[in-house]
């Protein structure tokens, strides 16, 4: 986030936030039992929560947990949707990969808009970068929902750890470094 860190201990479920030196400023409690299994933030500075164990998305926004779901999960996919990973983009849409590698896309109000089979056996990782979406898998294997498939990270960065986007540019984690890539 731009003014630190933010660190979420599902276990406890809380927020801490912590400066750019690493020094705890504030630990937030959330209002609701949900513990979190993943987190993103979003381009106004709110932070998208999803809560396995209710199967819905929450919205964390000006140190408040909104008390209602802003995906319920269970309504529009009438069972439990596992959820690999998830990904906002700069208008707000907001993205989750399952399991099975489904790109899932939803407007900016959370509702479901649609859906893109993907190519790539085991996607792990969803990215947003401009008005394109990326699956990846640990073995760099990638899908555009805009250009098909594409292989382009060298092999001396696979596996892959995690993968985030910023701005027009990947960073890629692996386990001895990170790569910057420029996106076209």
């Amino acid at each position: 986030m731009p003014d630190g860190i933010r660190l979420l201990d599902r276990l406890e479920n809380k927020i801490f936030v912590l400066d750019h030196r690493l020094n705890l400023t504030q630990t937030i409690n959330f209002n609701l039992k949900i513990f979190p299994e993943k987190a993103v933030s979003g381009p106004w500075g709110r932070i998208f929560l999803y809560s396995k164990t209710l199967n819905n998305i929450y919205v964390f926004e000006n140190g408040v947990l909104e008390t209602f779901p802003f995906i319920n999960l269970f309504k529009d996919f009438n069972n439990n949707l596992c959820v690999e990973d998830m990904a906002i983009n700069g208008e707000g849409e907001f993205g989750i990969l399952d399991c099975s590698g489904t790109l899932i896309l939803f407007t900016q109000n959370g509702q479901k808009n649609i859906t893109y089979p993907s190519s790539i056996e085991n996607g792990k990782f969803l990215i947003s970068v401009q008005s394109d979406w990326f699956i990846f898998n640990k073995k760099g294997d990638g899908f555009s929902i805009n250009n098909k498939i594409i292989s382009l990270i060298p092999r001396s960065s696979i596996p892959i750890i995690d993968i985030v986007s910023m701005n027009r540019s990947l960073a890629i984690l692996s386990k001895d470094h990170i790569l910057i890539m420029d996106v076209e």
